[in-house]
């Protein structure tokens, strides 16, 4: 049972509730406080990848991903203008033109 554990695992609130909620325990931070506690042990691959892997793989955190890499080189093209207007014009030299799409 949950509540005779008690769980100090240094994640974020989220993080740890996703864990819990996935039938996870940390044992390396977690100890035993009452009886009718049942581990089974070397579930670390299945653990990671709950953690690390699936909490990511939704619609939704990949469309929040997305908006934090489009932001961010967005940040990183206002300090630098200059490198921005000559990796834009590259992109222009290289776009197709309407010619090169017969079938539109």
């Amino acid at each position: 049972s949950a509540s005779n554990l008690t769980n100090d695992n240094a994640l974020t609130q989220s993080t740890s509730i996703d864990v819990q909620n996935a039938g996870f325990v940390l044992i390396c931070s977690s100890f035993v406080l009452g009886e009718g506690v049942k581990l089974e042990l070397g579930q670390n691959s299945e653990a990671w990848d709950e953690i690390h892997h699936k909490r990511f793989a939704t619609e939704e955190a990949q469309l929040l991903g997305r908006a934090a890499t489009a932001y961010t080189m967005r940040l990183a093209a206002e300090r630098n203008v200059e490198n921005w207007k000559k990796q834009t014009s590259e992109v222009i030299k290289w776009t197709p033109n309407e010619e090169d799409f017969p079938f539109q």
